[in-house]
């Protein structure tokens, strides 16, 4: 059958008439992969290769899922219910829902959040009497989480296991795990790990997901962790008949588990795969995508792509050197405000930054302003205390073993059970192998059960609310719960905001189960928790909000905005600290900066800050090592004030130039008895009051010569040699 008239440039119309067997799309940054994928997608389906429901389709976002399913549903007129587009932990989660009995797993289980897990873990550290000055409970789940993204279960952790804390983190591991079990509950890692252990423990469940998807096409693929990768693999490792899409220049998520290596693995398993690469970009001007390819040539380790537009040549990228993070947010600020003026509305505008800490200023400034802003990364609202209070109760209502559930609503509002009284419970459920809540049932049928009377209504109560699933709405159901329980009692009637806001907040919570119900096929109270699990930033940010976005350049990714400003390019900050001790990870912060970049459809503006206050103390750092990295004739100075300089010039890279272990240039000037240029960039010293250290970069300037260097468990200082005796080891 022939291609129909699509929409579709040379190489995106190669890439979807390739249907058959291993395709990897290089798709460079803007070049309309989702829109490849989707009349991929539609061609399958209309050239009657297969059904609809045999082709399945994993992204990372819910945005671009949806996205993606309503481009098909434009293009073929299926019903949106009969496409499988998902994000791999929605298609793993329908997986053990659906098929987790045959590999043992109750299908009621309950999903943890971040809030949760870490909650679980503080209670694992009492439990323990784990001192967390040596190790702390955020490092250890991050640890966890890492083993699990390479399949690592407990009985085979052996990461650091030579170390004391090594040896713990085992330990806590299995207690990690063991109370997950306790709970019936996984964790987000869980969802995709489980996913593929049932697959690789039953014959008859992996038989049957291949047969069921007869072709499979992930996006974002070098966003992939390893599970991930052996997932697709096995569900298409018969027929071949794998599309995978991504850019290596925009891996930017390793420390989640993100694994740029599996392009390699997919070239080693599929050796017959066809390669396409995308590479005109149909977002941002050419002087922008000039930028970005200028700097992320500097990556060695990359598949070359010439990414080239047809878009106009548009402005230079503008630079700003500011005094300090007050005076970078006054010029941003006032450069949104004069662009508005000249016709851009506000949801045009997106601020970036390395780290949340950052947003600070920037939300002050705004707020003077009167400009509205929203911050995407934020407090959700299904993270604010009276939603998770009342969502407690529902999960109570499917997973009688969610021990956490059922402590936050005993809670909610208080009935005078305390925590005694629950580990009472919990000893029991334990001893009789009861879940949580049966337990709280059996214990208060004994009459020598001291709290009996508080105990005993609130389970009964609970039970009866639990009967009546089968026969009412869920919207009716929670305005049951709340209405019964007393929970906006104590705000009913107050003038507190705060007290107006939580009604308004319950309020929406019931609303939006009603949409819920509206919108569903079949809708049941587990489908509707999974959702809220399931929720990410990117499914609550408004791009035509009419507010300006202030936003981490992790959480770019995806998204674009006619105006982005890139701040905080200092070295320390962008690239992070953390990132300086390895040449890799200071690849990846340059992925990261090429990402904010391409996010950008028509100005482009950076700043840094000549110093910047960290800690309640000024800190100086040098200007980002990648501003070295963009080509100057499209780089535009803007004027700065006096105090910001350390130097005489106003241009970008007059000022100073930093060095990796090169000699300095002819024309640098050191002053006479300067003892700084003989140190050099990987050397370790001594410093008499930060100890042992690293000289991570070298910057020779019209003054005293300056040294960043990384000290063990401080971070990074900036060190002048000429004040300070430096002791080489």
């Amino acid at each position: 059958m022939e291609t129909p008239d699509y929409p579709l440039n040379p190489q995106q119309l190669e890439a979807v008439k390739q249907t058959e067997g291993p395709l990897m799309i290089f798709a460079g940054a803007g070049s309309g992969k989702t829109r490849t994928l989707t009349y991929r997608f539609a061609h399958i389906i209309q050239s009657k290769r297969a059904h609809p429901t045999e082709i399945l389709a994993v992204t990372f976002t819910n945005k671009a899922a949806r996205e993606m399913r309503e481009r098909i549903v434009s293009i073929t007129r299926i019903r949106a219910r009969r496409l499988f587009v998902s994000t791999f932990h929605a298609f793993c989660l329908w997986m053990l829902r659906s098929y987790g009995d045959k590999g043992g797993i109750d299908p009621k289980f309950s999903i943890l959040d971040d809030g949760d897990t870490k909650r679980l873990m503080n209670t694992i550290f009492k439990e323990m009497s784990i001192n967390s000055r040596f190790l702390t409970p955020r490092r250890a789940l991050w640890e966890i989480q890492h083993a699990k993204a390479h399949g690592i279960p407990p009985e085979n952790y052996t990461y650091g296991s030579y170390d004391l804390i090594g040896k713990r983190i085992s330990e806590i591991y299995e207690a990690y795990e063991r109370h997950l079990k306790t709970l019936n509950a996984m964790d987000f890692s869980d969802l995709l790990l489980n996913a593929y252990r049932l697959l690789m423990h039953s014959p008859g469940t992996l038989a049957h997901f291949r047969q069921a998807f007869r072709y499979v096409m992930v996006d974002e693929y070098q966003d992939t962790n390893f599970i991930q990768y052996q997932i697709i693999k096995q569900l298409a490792w018969e027929h071949r008949n794998l599309c995978v899409v991504g850019d290596d220049d925009q891996s930017i998520y390793s420390w989640r588990g993100a694994n740029k290596e599996n392009i390699r693995l997919f070239h080693e398993d599929f050796p017959e795969a066809t390669v396409i690469k995308l590479e005109q970009n149909y977002r941002s001007t050419k002087t922008i995508l000039h930028c970005a390819s200028h700097l992320i040539r500097h990556n060695s380790t990359r598949t070359e792509k010439t990414l080239w537009t047809e878009n106009d040549t548009g402005d230079p990228v503008v630079l700003y050197e500011a005094g300090d993070e007050e005076d970078e947010a006054r010029w941003v600020i006032e450069k949104i405000q004069d662009l508005s003026a000249s016709g851009f509305p506000w949801h045009s505008f997106a601020v970036f930054y390395r780290t949340n800490a950052q947003s600070r200023v920037f939300e002050e400034r705004l707020i003077r302003s009167g400009i509205p802003y929203q911050i995407f990364g934020g407090f959700k609202f299904y993270d604010r205390k009276e939603i998770k209070d009342l969502l407690a109760y529902l999960k109570c209502l499917v997973n009688p073993g969610d021990e956490l559930a059922v402590r936050r609503a005993v809670a909610a509002p208080s009935r005078g059970i305390g925590k005694g009284t629950l580990d009472q419970i919990k000893t029991f459920s334990i001893t009789h192998n009861l879940p949580f809540l049966e337990a709280m049932g059996k214990i208060s049928e004994d009459p020598a059960f001291k709290m009996r009377k508080r105990v005993r209504p609130f389970y009964d109560w609970l039970m009866e609310i639990r009967s009546l699933t089968a026969e009412m709405e869920i919207s009716e159901i929670l305005e049951k719960i709340v209405k019964e329980s007393g929970y906006l009692t104590p705000y009913e009637g107050s003038s507190d905001p705060r007290a107006q806001s939580i009604i308004e907040n319950v309020q929406e919570l019931i609303s939006a189960v009603a949409n819920y119900e509206e919108e569903a096929d079949s809708p049941s109270l587990e489908e509707f928790l999974d959702l809220v699990s399931l929720m990410t930033d990117t499914d609550t940010l408004n791009e035509t909000s009419g507010k300006v976005t202030l936003m981490t350049l992790h959480s770019a990714k995806g998204l674009e905005f006619p105006v982005v400003f890139i701040t905080g390019l200092e070295e320390g900050l962008f690239p992070h600290e953390r990132s300086l001790v390895d040449e890799g990870k200071v690849d990846e912060e340059r992925r990261l900066f090429y990402v904010g970049i391409t996010r950008s459809q028509k100005r482009l503006f950076l700043s840094f800050c000549r110093e910047r206050y960290q800690y309640g103390r000024a800190s100086f750092r040098p200007r980002s090592r990648f501003l070295r990295e963009l080509p100057e004739d499209i780089l535009q100075g803007t004027p700065k004030r006096k105090s910001a300089s350390l130097h005489g010039s106003h241009s970008p890279f007059a000022s100073t130039k930093l060095s990796t272990g090169a000699t300095a240039p002819p024309n640098t000037r050191s002053e006479a008895g300067n003892n700084g240029n003989d140190f050099k960039v990987g050397e370790q010293v001594i410093h008499p009051v930060f100890g042992r250290g690293i000289i991570k970069v070298r910057e020779l300037g019209n003054t005293h010569p300056k040294l960043l260097i990384h000290f063990e468990g401080i971070g990074l200082k900036l060190i002048y040699p000429k004040f300070v005796e430096l002791t080489r080891i």
